[in-house]
Order: C-alpha cells, then sequence, then structure tokens
C-alpha cells in the first residue's frame, strides 16, 4: 500500500489525529460513567450494584483509616460493613477530572 502524499497525508494525519481524540474522549467519558455510577451505588448503599463494578481478580481497597483489603470478597465484604453502619455519612464527588 502506498502512503498518502501531500494533502492526502496531511488530512490523513488529521484524520487519524481525530480518532485518538475520540477515542480518548470515549475512555475518559467510560471512567467518568464509572466513577459517578461508584457514587450513586455507594449513596444508595447498593451492595448489588457496588458487586458489578469491581473486577473479578486484582482487586485491592484503602478505605481511610482502614488496613488494605486485598482481594474480592474482602473489599465488597466492606463495603457491606460500611453500607450497614447507621453512622455513615454520605460522600460525594466533586470536580472529576480524568
Amino acid at each position: 500500500m502506498t502512503p498518502p502524499s501531500g494533502r492526502n497525508y496531511a488530512a490523513a494525519l488529521r484524520s487519524g489525529e481525530k480518532s485518538r481524540k475520540l477515542r480518548k474522549m470515549t475512555d475518559e467519558n467510560a471512567l467518568l460513567a464509572a466513577n459517578s455510577a461508584y457514587y450513586q451505588a455507594f449513596l444508595a448503599r447498593d451492595a448489588a450494584t457496588m458487586a458489578t463494578l469491581w473486577a473479578q481478580d486484582g482487586v485491592s481497597c484503602i478505605h481511610r483509616g482502614w488496613p488494605p483489603l486485598i482481594g474480592r470478597r474482602a473489599v465488597l465484604a466492606s463495603y457491606g460493613d460500611i453500607f450497614s453502619n447507621p453512622l455513615q455519612g454520605p460522600i460525594g464527588c466533586r470536580q472529576e477530572t480524568v
């Protein structure tokens, strides 16, 4: 295949840049959506939804003031403990950026 030349090459470069920007935007939107889903599940104390947000393997978590939690089972159990705590205050997220 012959590479584009002249104007065609510049157009191809712009097209490639646009594609990369769109892909990045999609990745950023996906991260922001996952972050939003996490906070919605937390605020609703919805353990079932929270479980869908965590990976099956390679999971770890550090809650402020807790020791590190390693493994999906330990992480999800911690959310069960948090959600069942009547003194647990609300949390929120502001000015999300990627």
